[in-house]
């Protein structure tokens, strides 16, 4: 999905692809989507980054999520790959026992 993400630590927002974790009451957990990783390991480069409408320069950042409503939804973009999927399940899986 592309989504009205807000920055972290200041006003203003971006629209930028993100992947949906999963509905939480009226919103969605989600993670970013970025070109300009800053943090060693704290992003995953897609291995099939096209069949989710991204391109090769595309980073999710694993290191953190986040809760957006519905309403900053855009559109639909695509689905991860399956081996994507699973490593981001995993993660996510992780990130909730924490």
């Amino acid at each position: 999905w592309n989504a009205d993400m807000p920055f972290d630590g200041s006003d203003g927002s971006k629209n930028r692809p993100v992947v949906i974790l999963g509905k939480s009451g009226d919103g969605y957990n989600v993670m970013m989507v970025t070109t300009h990783p800053h943090e060693p390991g704290t992003f995953m480069k897609p291995m099939e980054p096209y069949d989710a409408g991204l391109d090769s320069r595309s980073h999710i950042r694993t290191d953190k999520k986040y809760r957006i409503p519905e309403s900053r939804l855009n559109y639909y973009m695509g689905d991860l790959g399956e081996d994507d999927a699973a490593v981001i399940s995993a993660k996510y899986g992780r990130m909730k026992g924490s």
